[in-house]
């Protein structure tokens, strides 16, 4: 029997140590709307997992799709992005953002994807990504001021 893969253990172990009988009891306490914006986070997080780390950085950069009509609120999204991230191995800043920026844009919400950089005293300089959406951040509040390298957005 050889050693489990590596993504093995960090999911079972992750998943094992997130999913309880009483978050089983909240998923399914969620409205219908809510359970089904939590599922598509998470698909969104695990292609944005596998996209950062396969896919080449013009190809990552693609605009997403920017559906005709608006669906679920943007705050809502920015929280089932929050929430799903627990239950995704490594979800660093990139992928949340990431994830959230194509999940906002399939709801037909123009957000943008910034990627920034600070002064760490340790480290020399520390990156982040987060969303804005309507002038507010969603996804990767923080209190750090960030200097904007990168900016992508979705719609124009």
């Amino acid at each position: 029997m050889g050693t489990p893969a590596p993504w093995d253990t960090l999911v079972s172990h992750r998943i094992l140590r997130e999913i309880s009988v009483t978050g089983i009891h909240k998923f399914w306490g969620l409205s219908g709307a809510d359970r089904r914006l939590v599922c598509a986070a998470w698909v969104s997080l695990v292609r944005a997992r596998i996209a950062v780390s396969a896919v080449s950085m013009p190809r990552l950069r693609r605009k997403p799709h920017l559906a005709a009509r608006a669906g679920a609120d943007p705050v809502r999204i920015g929280w089932a992005v929050c929430v799903a991230s627990r239950f995704v191995p490594r979800p660093t800043c990139l992928v949340r953002a990431l994830a959230a920026h194509r999940l906002l844009a399939a709801h037909g919400h123009d957000s943008e994807l910034r990627i920034g950089v600070a002064r760490s005293g340790a480290a020399g300089f520390a990156a982040h990504a987060w969303v804005e959406c309507g002038g507010a951040v969603l996804v990767g509040q923080t209190d750090a001021e960030y200097s904007v390298l990168v900016e992508w957005s979705a719609g124009g």
